[in-house]
């Protein structure tokens, strides 16, 4: 009996500690007191961008960096393959409540790396 006390409880640590990185990156995206769908503006103009396992990530929202500085995947994400000044795979940020996002990060790594991104 002690030994599934143990395991849930471990089971249990894991689950939290999963369910922590996906939920911190989504918080932001919605005020509890707007009705369901209301898109609110949150870290207009944020930019982050970071390597990781040869790879550019780049991030519009300071929630998702967050997460990603401890570990966590990004959620929604779109990769253009090879794409990177040194051909490295870019995986750019995604949010269906907020389209413009993605376009905004796309042009702005484009500036910056002098890449464009397709």
């Amino acid at each position: 009996m002690r030994t599934d006390s143990l395991f849930a409880a471990a089971l249990g640590l894991t689950l939290a500690a999963i369910f922590s990185c996906a939920c911190a990156a989504r918080s932001d995206r919605l005020d509890p007191k707007a009705p369901i769908g209301t898109k609110v503006p949150t870290d207009e103009g944020f930019y982050a961008q970071e390597s990781r396992d040869g790879r550019t990530f780049v991030m519009g929202k300071s929630a998702t960096f967050a997460s990603f500085k401890n570990g966590c995947d990004m959620q929604l994400t779109k990769s253009f393959i090879a794409a990177g000044p040194s051909g490295e795979t870019v995986v750019v940020e995604v949010d269906p409540l907020l389209p413009e996002m993605t376009e905004r990060l796309t042009a702005e790594f484009s500036k910056k790396s002098n890449v464009r991104l397709e």
